[in-house]
């Protein structure tokens, strides 16, 4: 009888392991359907754009001007996102910080076509990154990273692909095996994740300024996976704020809106004064 129950229990957790291995690109990647949100740029004065990625898929590009701009903001979203369901909120960014923005869809997002996975993601983020660094006037300011959950990977990937002048991270994590492994400690996911986004890896080739924000009452990825991308960030000018009540899918508090503001002032001082 008991040797009966163990092996029921063994069969049913090998199911459960090929599942996971499985759907794991439908675990990993919850794209909002195409139909949602709002797809006219011109409500929010976005213009936008196709370019290649690294395997030529057209990669849909949404670029929001400033006609004074401090700097060029290259947002990469979260996963449960896309462009339609950003546009006011790139305007604000545009707005609260004086910055030109510049956001993208990963494959399998949004209108990129194909499919995504951590080497889509990657090559996105990269082909996007050196096609904006060829940008006049968007580069002409200073170029800063900003990436949001899942796309604090494609931010930090960009920032150290092309030597971006700030870098910001919000409620990010380490890598997704670090998070995965901590929710899940019954399964050997170390072994079995496909899709990593060694986050922590990437940003140890990225010198520059690094503003990053994180709160305690994260549910989703949790603080301690922040703190150790911090920690192995070879930047010597980074900072780290906690929130003490701030959740996964909140917005930001106003204190955060002013310190990124004046974080992105202090970069564009420090580059006029070179």
């Amino acid at each position: 009888m008991l040797k009966s129950g163990l092996k029921v229990l063994a069969t049913s957790y090998a199911l459960l392991l090929l599942l996971l291995i499985l759907f794991e690109p439908t675990l990993l990647f919850p794209a909002p359907q195409l139909d949602g949100g709002e797809w006219n740029g011109e409500r929010f004065g976005a213009t936008e754009c196709y370019v290649p990625s690294q395997d030529g898929t057209p990669v849909h590009v949404w670029m929001l001007p400033h006609p004074a701009p401090r700097g060029t903001i290259l947002f990469a979203h979260g996963n449960a996102q896309h462009l339609g369901t950003l546009g006011w909120t790139l305007d604000e960014l545009r707005q609260k910080w004086d910055a030109n923005v510049i956001a993208f869809d990963y494959r399998g997002y949004g209108k990129t076509g194909g499919t995504p996975s951590e080497k889509a993601i990657h090559e996105d983020t990269v082909a996007i990154a050196r096609w904006l660094k060829q940008q006049k006037p968007w580069n002409d300011v200073p170029v800063i990273c900003l990436g949001r959950s899942l796309g604090g990977y494609a931010a930090v990937v960009a920032a150290s692909e092309i030597g971006a002048d700030g870098l910001i991270l919000d409620r990010t994590f380490s890598s997704a095996v670090d998070v995965a492994a901590e929710k899940y400690p019954m399964f050997p996911v170390r072994w079995l994740m496909r899709n990593r986004f060694p986050s922590s890896r990437r940003i140890a080739e990225y010198q520059g300024p690094l503003l990053q924000l994180h709160g305690r009452n994260d549910e989703v990825i949790p603080i301690q996976s922040g703190r150790e991308l911090h920690r192995l960030a070879a930047s010597k000018d980074k900072n780290f704020i906690e929130l003490p009540r701030l959740g996964h899918q909140e917005p930001w508090p106003e204190s955060f809106w002013v310190e990124g503001s004046n974080w992105i002032g202090a970069i564009r001082a420090q580059g006029e004064s070179e």
